[in-house]
């Protein structure tokens, strides 16, 4: 687990430029709801995909990111686990996480927004490839204020009206007590 996390670690610090948990700290704790266990049901749209499992999310690296671990089994049996290091990188002045899946050798970049409460958050990512960072889809995560949030991914072809991708996977997930 040391080499893994130094590992995320130096990724993080690689593409979020030089971070200080001075600087951060007060930032990155406006996502602190998000710090706890969680139970997640990730449904797909249309389609019969579903994955279900736990996600616990703390504080590391000076408390100047949230580490949030994710373990997890689909519909077909099949395991998978993934992290997500959340951030607030003071250079470019935005929040972002960096994505990290055992069973997909791609990193993603998510770039968030925060509303004025920090309950609502869009994000749009990016791959890391050979041409650069390429991008891959959008989603909103809006939290309850108490013990729910729900991540919804957007992906495909906009809308010809709003310009919106249409919702493809559905992240309902719980705190658990």
């Amino acid at each position: 687990m040391n080499r893994t996390l130094a590992i995320i670690a130096f990724l993080a610090l690689a593409c979020c430029g030089n971070t200080h948990a001075d600087d951060n700290n007060e930032r990155i704790r406006q996502l602190d709801w998000l710090v706890g266990k969680w139970h997640f049901e990730d449904k797909a749209i249309s389609g019969s995909y579903s994955e279900t499992g736990t996600r616990i999310c703390e504080y590391t690296l000076d408390d100047a990111y949230i580490l949030c671990t994710s373990e997890g089994e689909n519909s077909s049996g099949k395991k998978r686990s993934y992290v997500f290091l959340v951030s607030y990188n003071r250079m470019d002045e935005r929040f972002e996480i960096v994505g990290l899946f055992g069973d997909f050798p791609r990193k993603i970049l998510y770039v968030l927004t925060l509303s004025p409460d920090s309950h609502h958050l869009e994000l749009n990512s990016e791959f890391w490839t050979d041409e650069g960072l390429v991008p891959n889809n959008e989603a909103s995560i809006v939290y309850d204020g108490k013990d729910q949030y729900i991540w919804t991914i957007r992906s495909g072809e906009p809308h010809p009206e709003t310009g919106i991708p249409a919702a493809s996977y559905r992240d309902t997930v719980t705190r658990i007590p």
